[in-house]
């Protein structure tokens, strides 16, 4: 089983993500959308050959 979280960096971004999420439930009221919204600790960079 999967879920989705959205990763943020700060206030400004988790509004919006949150206000996203709200209007997307509003389009389908029959499912509830689970989607977590967590702002980030430690942002780690990829290796440059990734």
């Amino acid at each position: 089983m999967f879920r989705s979280i959205i990763f943020t960096n700060g206030t400004g971004e988790t509004r919006m993500a949150a206000i996203s999420k709200e209007k997307q439930q509003a389009k389908i009221r029959s499912n509830i959308v689970t989607t977590q919204i967590q702002e980030l600790d430690m942002f780690y960079a990829a290796e440059t050959e990734h």
